[in-house]
Order: C-alpha cells, then sequence, then structure tokens
C-alpha cells in the first residue's frame, strides 16, 4: 500500500489551505490536453472559469464550465505520462468519472497523414507509470463506450478518424528507426507519451477513459514534421467539433 494517496493530498490541501471541496471539485467529465488551442477553446466555448482554487499547480489550469446545468471540467496538463496520471489521479478524488484526452501524435503508417484524427487502441506500453498500476502482461485499452461516443460524433460531423495500436513512450527523442519499421510491420500506428499509461489508469481505477489525438508529423518514411501548420489547427478544430457532441451527448 502506498504511503500517501491522491486522496491524503486533497485532504491535506482542504485541511491546511481552508478551502472547501466545492471550491477545488470537478465535473463528472474531463476534457484534458496539453495544447493552449485547445484548452482557450474549450474555455471561450463554454465560458469556463478556474476554480476558487487550483491544487494543481501554476503550470496546470483547471476550468469548469456549466452545460444545461452540469458541470464539464477542462485540464491543461504538464506533458508526459507521469505527470499526466498524477493530474487523473486527483481529478478521479473530486469527482472525474470519465476523461477524454485531446493531443498530437506521431504517424508510423502511411495511412495516417498530418492533421489526421486517430483514436489509439490497444497500445505498447514504453512509459514508465503504467507498470505501477498493472502488471506488464495486461493490455493498455480504451473505454469501450467513451470511444463509441467519440466514434458517434466524428460520424455525426462527418469527420474521417482511424482507430488502430498504438506506441507510448517516455523518450521522444528515443524513437529510433529499427524501432520504427518493425512496429510500422506490426501495424502500430501513432506514437505519443501518455496515452498507455492514461489507458492503464483508466482500467485499474474504474473511470471511462479514451484519446482523441491529431497527427503533429509523419515517421513512417522520412521525418516529416507539421508543427505550427494549418492542417494540425484543422485537425484540433474538427477535435474540438467531435468533443462538443461527445459533451451534449452525455448530458442526455
Amino acid at each position: 500500500m502506498e504511503r500517501f494517496s491522491a486522496e491524503d493530498y486533497i485532504e491535506y490541501v482542504v485541511s491546511t489551505k481552508k478551502v472547501k471541496y466545492d471550491d477545488i471539485k470537478v465535473g463528472e467529465l474531463v476534457i484534458l490536453t496539453w495544447f493552449e488551442s485547445v484548452i482557450d477553446h474549450l474555455k471561450n466555448k463554454y465560458a469556463a472559469v478556474e476554480p476558487k482554487h487550483n491544487i494543481f499547480g501554476n503550470r496546470n489550469k483547471v476550468y469548469n464550465g456549466k452545460v444545461n446545468g452540469k458541470l464539464v471540467t477542462f485540464v491543461y496538463c504538464t506533458i508526459g505520462a507521469s505527470a499526466t496520471v498524477a493530474i487523473m489521479e486527483e481529478l478521479k478524488v473530486l469527482g472525474a468519472k470519465k476523461i477524454i484526452g485531446v493531443g498530437l501524435c506521431g504517424s508510423l503508417n502511411e495511412k495516417l497523414k498530418i492533421g489526421n484524427l486517430f483514436i489509439p487502441y490497444k497500445c505498447i506500453r514504453e512509459e514508465g507509470t503504467s507498470y505501477h498500476y498493472l502488471d506488464a502482461n495486461e493490455e493498455a485499452i480504451p473505454s469501450e463506450v467513451l470511444m463509441k461516443k467519440i466514434e458517434k460524433a466524428m460520424k455525426k460531423n462527418r469527420h474521417t478518424y482511424y482507430i488502430g495500436n498504438h506506441w507510448t513512450t517516455d523518450a521522444i527523442y528515443r524513437e529510433d528507426i529499427e524501432k520504427i519499421q518493425k512496429y510500422k510491420k506490426e501495424d502500430i500506428y501513432g506514437v505519443d507519451m501518455e496515452t498507455s499509461a492514461m489507458y492503464v489508469f483508466g482500467i485499474v481505477k474504474d473511470i471511462e477513459v479514451c484519446n482523441l489525438l491529431v497527427v503533429s508529423d509523419e515517421m513512417w518514411d522520412k521525418w516529416k514534421p507539421g508543427f505550427g501548420e494549418d492542417k494540425i489547427e484543422s485537425g484540433f478544430y474538427r477535435a474540438m467539433e467531435a468533443i462538443e457532441d461527445v459533451i451534449i451527448d452525455w448530458l442526455f
């Protein structure tokens, strides 16, 4: 058993900072991102405001919005599996039951082009965080219920999207050519730094987790970066259209 838990930390904050639980609680549905354009869009779309007390630190922003009277929370998170899962621990204690991650990924498959939308499915776990939660022989997969809601929203908006197996690694600058070629042959579609750990956390903690990613660069042949291009912003815009429908679907 751990020496201290997320519950212990929340209790510490409540008692030492003299704040009320209502001042730090979050909605059952949380949209989590690592990118400012996404959090700014969500914050503005739903007139979301910061809670009275932010327990997550200055690098991580939290905004709560009301949609038809229900609380929906939007989180801007530090990049990386360990940082993301630490925040997810606290979000769960504060009321989160469904978490959708919106971010970027690299492409290992010629089908996935810069700006395309991708839902990672079964993940290769090459980050360190998930092994503190689940044995190495266990799969990291998303919530089927939440994935289907995202798919439903994508189809409603007539957005092209892909679902495929995925690679998560801590070492962004150690994605070597031999490994990329190997995973490409094994029909692995994408790579990022958070998804497998997030999926494992969802499985272990019994909350729904699914990610929707925009392709930022292609690596299946030569490295072709698309950072800052309109294709990526367009991808995020289409992702937000789908997320907005997921929020409505959840509310009703």
